[in-house]
Protein backbone atom coordinates (compact mmCIF):
# COMPACT_ATOMS: atom_id res chain seq x y z
CA UNK A 1 0.00 0.00 0.00
CA UNK A 2 1.49 3.31 -1.00
CA UNK A 3 1.32 6.41 1.19
CA UNK A 4 2.22 9.36 -1.01
CA UNK A 5 1.41 12.83 0.24
CA UNK A 6 0.59 16.07 -1.49
CA UNK A 7 0.60 19.59 -0.12
CA UNK A 8 -2.27 22.03 -0.58
CA UNK A 9 -1.40 25.65 0.14
CA UNK A 10 -4.21 27.74 1.60
CA UNK A 11 -4.09 31.19 3.21
CA UNK A 12 -2.33 31.00 6.61
CA UNK A 13 -2.37 27.20 6.67
CA UNK A 14 -0.62 24.30 5.00
CA UNK A 15 -2.67 21.12 4.76
CA UNK A 16 -0.82 17.87 4.12
CA UNK A 17 -3.05 15.04 2.92
CA UNK A 18 -2.24 11.38 2.30
CA UNK A 19 -3.05 9.94 -1.12
CA UNK A 20 -4.04 6.28 -1.13
CA UNK A 21 -3.45 3.76 -3.86
CA UNK A 22 -6.66 3.63 -5.96
CA UNK A 23 -6.48 -0.17 -6.13
CA UNK A 24 -6.26 -0.38 -2.32
CA UNK A 25 -9.20 2.00 -1.99
CA UNK A 26 -11.34 -0.09 -4.31
CA UNK A 27 -10.35 -3.32 -2.58
CA UNK A 28 -11.04 -1.96 0.88
CA UNK A 29 -14.27 -0.33 -0.21
CA UNK A 30 -15.59 -3.68 -1.37
CA UNK A 31 -14.27 -5.55 1.67
CA UNK A 32 -15.58 -3.00 4.17
CA UNK A 33 -18.90 -2.72 2.38
CA UNK A 34 -19.35 -6.48 2.54
CA UNK A 35 -18.14 -7.03 6.12
CA UNK A 36 -19.20 -3.77 7.81
CA UNK A 37 -21.76 -2.19 5.52
CA UNK A 38 -19.55 0.87 5.08
CA UNK A 39 -20.05 3.27 2.18
CA UNK A 40 -17.03 3.68 -0.14
CA UNK A 41 -16.28 7.18 1.13
CA UNK A 42 -15.85 5.90 4.70
CA UNK A 43 -13.50 3.21 3.44
CA UNK A 44 -11.31 5.88 1.82
CA UNK A 45 -11.24 7.89 5.07
CA UNK A 46 -10.22 4.81 7.04
CA UNK A 47 -7.52 3.99 4.52
CA UNK A 48 -6.14 7.54 4.74
CA UNK A 49 -5.83 7.03 8.48
CA UNK A 50 -3.84 3.84 8.04
CA UNK A 51 -6.72 1.49 8.90
CA UNK A 52 -6.40 -1.21 6.27
CA UNK A 53 -8.05 -4.33 7.70
CA UNK A 54 -11.61 -5.18 8.66
CA UNK A 55 -10.62 -5.98 12.26
CA UNK A 56 -8.83 -2.64 12.70
CA UNK A 57 -11.84 -0.89 11.19
CA UNK A 58 -14.17 -2.61 13.66
CA UNK A 59 -12.00 -1.53 16.59
CA UNK A 60 -11.79 2.02 15.25
CA UNK A 61 -15.52 2.43 14.57
CA UNK A 62 -16.78 0.63 17.68
CA UNK A 63 -14.05 0.51 20.34
CA UNK A 64 -14.69 -1.30 23.59
CA UNK A 65 -13.28 -0.78 27.05
CA UNK A 66 -10.35 -3.10 26.31
CA UNK A 67 -9.21 -0.70 23.58
CA UNK A 68 -9.13 2.32 25.88
CA UNK A 69 -5.84 2.94 27.66
CA UNK A 70 -6.18 3.65 31.40
CA UNK A 71 -5.96 7.30 32.45
CA UNK A 72 -2.71 6.59 34.30
CA UNK A 73 -1.01 6.10 30.94
CA UNK A 74 -0.97 9.90 30.59
CA UNK A 75 2.02 11.51 32.36
CA UNK A 76 1.10 13.67 35.34
CA UNK A 77 -2.49 12.52 35.62
CA UNK A 78 -2.08 10.75 38.97
CA UNK A 79 -0.61 13.84 40.63
CA UNK A 80 -3.43 15.97 39.20
CA UNK A 81 -6.01 13.42 40.33
CA UNK A 82 -4.71 13.45 43.89
CA UNK A 83 -4.85 17.25 43.99
CA UNK A 84 -8.44 17.24 42.76
CA UNK A 85 -9.37 14.55 45.29
CA UNK A 86 -8.20 16.94 47.99
CA UNK A 87 -10.25 19.73 46.44
CA UNK A 88 -13.33 17.51 46.43
CA UNK A 89 -12.86 16.45 50.06
CA UNK A 90 -12.34 20.04 51.23
CA UNK A 91 -14.95 21.57 48.90
CA UNK A 92 -12.31 23.97 47.59
CA UNK A 93 -13.38 26.45 44.92
CA UNK A 94 -11.78 25.66 41.57
CA UNK A 95 -11.54 27.63 38.34
CA UNK A 96 -11.69 25.58 35.14
CA UNK A 97 -9.93 27.49 32.35
CA UNK A 98 -11.02 26.30 28.91
CA UNK A 99 -10.20 27.46 25.42
CA UNK A 100 -12.22 29.32 22.80
CA UNK A 101 -12.60 26.42 20.33
CA UNK A 102 -14.93 23.43 20.37
CA UNK A 103 -12.26 21.21 21.90
CA UNK A 104 -11.50 23.59 24.74
CA UNK A 105 -15.11 24.53 25.42
CA UNK A 106 -16.45 20.98 25.52
CA UNK A 107 -13.55 19.74 27.64
CA UNK A 108 -13.96 22.60 30.11
CA UNK A 109 -17.70 21.95 30.41
CA UNK A 110 -17.10 18.24 31.01
CA UNK A 111 -14.64 18.94 33.83
CA UNK A 112 -16.64 21.85 35.29
CA UNK A 113 -19.91 19.91 35.40
CA UNK A 114 -18.22 16.87 36.97
CA UNK A 115 -16.65 18.97 39.71
CA UNK A 116 -20.02 20.61 40.37
CA UNK A 117 -21.65 17.18 40.65
CA UNK A 118 -18.99 16.24 43.23
CA UNK A 119 -19.87 19.28 45.32
CA UNK A 120 -16.93 21.45 44.28
CA UNK A 121 -17.81 25.16 43.86
CA UNK A 122 -16.36 25.27 40.35
CA UNK A 123 -16.25 28.33 38.12
CA UNK A 124 -15.54 28.27 34.41
CA UNK A 125 -13.45 30.73 32.41
CA UNK A 126 -13.58 30.70 28.60
CA UNK A 127 -11.20 33.14 26.89
CA UNK A 128 -12.09 35.18 23.83
CA UNK A 129 -9.79 34.56 20.91
CA UNK A 130 -9.53 38.14 19.67
CA UNK A 131 -9.15 39.61 23.16
CA UNK A 132 -7.18 37.09 25.22
CA UNK A 133 -5.30 35.32 22.45
CA UNK A 134 -4.18 31.71 22.71
CA UNK A 135 -3.26 30.01 25.96
CA UNK A 136 -3.72 30.52 29.68
CA UNK A 137 -5.09 34.05 30.10
CA UNK A 138 -3.73 36.52 32.65
CA UNK A 139 -7.28 37.74 33.26
CA UNK A 140 -8.19 34.32 34.64
CA UNK A 141 -5.50 34.68 37.30
CA UNK A 142 -6.89 38.05 38.35
CA UNK A 143 -10.45 36.70 38.48
CA UNK A 144 -9.36 33.68 40.52
CA UNK A 145 -7.44 35.89 42.97
CA UNK A 146 -10.38 38.27 43.41
CA UNK A 147 -12.76 35.33 43.99
CA UNK A 148 -10.47 33.68 46.54
CA UNK A 149 -9.81 30.67 44.30
CA UNK A 150 -6.52 28.92 44.94
CA UNK A 151 -6.63 26.25 42.23
CA UNK A 152 -6.94 26.67 38.45
CA UNK A 153 -7.23 23.72 36.06
CA UNK A 154 -6.64 24.43 32.39
CA UNK A 155 -8.20 22.44 29.58
CA UNK A 156 -6.75 22.39 26.05
CA UNK A 157 -4.20 25.10 26.79
CA UNK A 158 -1.37 26.21 29.06
CA UNK A 159 1.58 23.97 28.22
CA UNK A 160 3.41 27.04 26.81
CA UNK A 161 2.01 29.66 29.20
CA UNK A 162 5.11 30.15 31.33
CA UNK A 163 4.43 33.76 32.34
CA UNK A 164 0.78 33.19 33.27
CA UNK A 165 1.61 30.18 35.40
CA UNK A 166 4.29 32.21 37.15
CA UNK A 167 1.79 35.03 37.77
CA UNK A 168 -0.64 32.53 39.29
CA UNK A 169 2.01 31.00 41.53
CA UNK A 170 3.09 34.48 42.65
CA UNK A 171 -0.51 34.99 43.80
CA UNK A 172 -0.42 31.71 45.72
CA UNK A 173 -2.67 29.96 43.18
CA UNK A 174 -1.92 26.35 42.30
CA UNK A 175 -2.17 25.35 38.64
CA UNK A 176 -2.98 22.08 36.90
CA UNK A 177 -2.30 22.22 33.17
CA UNK A 178 -4.08 19.69 30.95
CA UNK A 179 -3.16 20.09 27.32
CA UNK A 180 -2.39 18.22 24.10
CA UNK A 181 -0.58 20.82 21.98
CA UNK A 182 3.08 20.52 20.99
CA UNK A 183 5.33 20.25 24.03
CA UNK A 184 7.72 23.24 24.11
CA UNK A 185 11.39 23.07 25.03
CA UNK A 186 10.73 25.11 28.18
CA UNK A 187 7.80 24.11 30.39
CA UNK A 188 5.93 26.10 33.05
CA UNK A 189 7.46 25.75 36.50
CA UNK A 190 5.68 24.87 39.74
CA UNK A 191 2.60 23.52 37.98
CA UNK A 192 1.12 20.03 37.68
CA UNK A 193 1.43 19.15 34.00
CA UNK A 194 -0.88 16.59 32.41
CA UNK A 195 0.03 15.93 28.79
CA UNK A 196 -0.02 12.67 26.81
CA UNK A 197 3.34 13.37 25.17
CA UNK A 198 5.41 14.72 28.06
CA UNK A 199 7.44 11.50 28.09
CA UNK A 200 7.37 10.96 24.32
CA UNK A 201 4.72 9.73 21.85
CA UNK A 202 1.53 8.49 23.51
CA UNK A 203 0.68 4.83 22.90
CA UNK A 204 -2.95 5.71 22.27
CA UNK A 205 -2.22 8.05 19.38
CA UNK A 206 -3.26 11.67 19.16
CA UNK A 207 -5.69 12.89 21.83
CA UNK A 208 -7.86 15.98 21.84
CA UNK A 209 -7.73 18.42 24.74
CA UNK A 210 -11.24 17.35 25.75
CA UNK A 211 -10.10 13.72 25.86
CA UNK A 212 -7.22 14.59 28.19
CA UNK A 213 -9.73 16.32 30.50
CA UNK A 214 -12.04 13.32 30.25
CA UNK A 215 -9.19 10.97 31.19
CA UNK A 216 -8.52 13.14 34.25
CA UNK A 217 -12.17 12.80 35.20
CA UNK A 218 -11.97 9.01 34.78
CA UNK A 219 -9.02 8.97 37.17
CA UNK A 220 -10.81 11.23 39.63
CA UNK A 221 -14.03 9.19 39.67
CA UNK A 222 -12.16 5.92 40.09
Amino acid sequence: MSAKTRTINLPRYEWITRESNPDDAVRLSRSFAHELGCPPLLARVLLARGIDTVNRAREYLAPGEKHILPPEAIPGIEVARDRLVRAVKNKEPVMVHGDYDVDGISGAVILHSTLKDLGVPSRIFLPKRDYHGFGFAMEAVAKARDAGINLIVSVDCGISSIETVKAARDEGIEVIITDHHAVPDILPKDAILVHPELDGPYDGGLLSGATVAYKLIMALLS
